[in-house]
């Protein structure tokens, strides 16, 4: 009873099944053919792929050895290294939105909450804007640190539990 050892695929194989999972191209690509025919599907593909496309790194390096050409780099090196997915460039000049924001407005859309509601709330619109994982606990820390410096600057005015907009 012998087993043979599973082939392993190729780079062009692993575009062509990442390129299918977040593309879909019409028709797929044969992820089974032979090298060479799944080298000429990608090169036929190369012009609709644009540089914010949700692909892994090591497609972007197989594309880009194909003679795909960015304009910019598609993720950073650090993030890159770990195999994650690339992330659609930021804009020149567009603040991060960060936790404190997402507290600021969540005081100005509702003028008056809890520290309770105002943790959830915050977490919310930093959830919505960002595409992030909910965090509770991180969004407790910062509305912890940020709630007292708000009061000092008399931006909100803390009655008990009542948070309010000055």
């Amino acid at each position: 009873m012998s087993t043979k050892p599973a082939k392993k695929k190729t780079p062009y194989q692993d575009a062509a099944s990442d390129i299918n999972a977040v593309l879909k191209p019409d028709p797929l690509l044969d992820v089974k053919a032979n090298e060479s025919a799944i080298k000429a599907e990608l090169v036929e593909l190369l012009p609709s792929i644009k540089e914010g496309d949700d692909l892994v790194l090591s497609t972007w390096k197989t594309l880009k050895v194909l003679g795909w050409k960015e304009t910019k780099t598609p993720v950073k090196k650090a993030v890159a290294a770990k195999g994650k997915k690339a992330k659609a460039p930021k804009e020149a000049g567009e603040p991060r939105y960060t936790r404190a924001y997402a507290i600021i407005d969540a005081i100005r859309s509702a003028k008056s909450l809890t520290h309770d509601a105002l943790v959830k709330r915050s977490d919310e619109l930093f959830c919505k804007k960002t595409g992030k994982d909910a965090n509770l606990k991180q969004s407790e820390h910062v509305v912890a640190i940020m709630e007292p410096e708000l009061a000092y600057c008399e931006f909100i005015k803390v009655e008990g539990a009542k948070i309010t907009l000055a």
